[in-house]
Formats: structure tokens, sequence, C-alpha cells
């Protein structure tokens, strides 16, 4: 069984209920089609820490990793919403360093869920 987390935006999180996300994790649809013969879990479903804190600096953030490694998660979707410049497909800059920093604890990152 994968153990499955889910990385959102915070600031995109004050109007955004998550269902897209959920929903395609459930019909495994979308980027979650590649689990489409395994069975998975949600395990996780956590927000970055804003636009104006280093991630790499963020005692809560750091806190955040380390329990995801802890708990073994195994792959990390970044959400939509993660995406800074959605029509260049580029996220986040704070996002990507907290995908760099979830790839040297080991937990395989990817990008996409319901979009």
């Amino acid at each position: 069984m994968k153990k499955i987390a889910i990385l959102r935006c915070l600031n995109t999180s004050q109007s955004c209920t998550g269902s897209g996300c959920l929903k395609a994790l459930r019909d495994k649809t979308k980027a979650f089609s590649c689990y489409a013969d395994e069975e998975v879990i949600l395990s996780s479903f956590f927000l970055c820490n804003g636009c104006d804190k280093d991630p790499a600096e963020d005692e809560g953030m750091l806190k955040k990793l380390d329990r995801l490694q802890k708990m073994e998660i195994d792959v990390v979707h970044t959400a939509g919403c993660t995406m800074k410049d959605k029509e260049n497909q580029k996220r986040c800059p704070n996002v990507e360093k907290i995908v760099e920093m979830l790839q040297e604890r080991g937990i395989q990152t990817v990008h996409g869920t319901h979009r």
C-alpha cells in the first residue's frame, strides 16, 4: 500500500475545499491514475508555509517534513494551486524548495493532482 500526501498552497486554501484533489485521488484519475492497480491511503493533506517564509528556516515546516518522513510517506503530490505561473508550468519557489527538502529526506514527489 502506498502512503500518499498532498501539498497545497496556504493562500489558495482560503478559497479551496480541496475537493478536486480528493476526488482525483479517490477515483485514481489525473495525476493519481498511476495508482490504478495499487492500494493507496491518503496519510497527509498539508499546506505550505506561505509566500513570505523560507521553508528551510521555518520550524513548523521542518516539523511537518520530519513527521512525513517518520510516517514513511511514499509520495507527496503537489497540488495545482502550488503553480505560481500556470501558463509556463512553474511552481512557486517556496514549494520548489519544499519539494527539494522532501526529496532530500527520500520522499518521492509528483507534480499534480487533478489538473
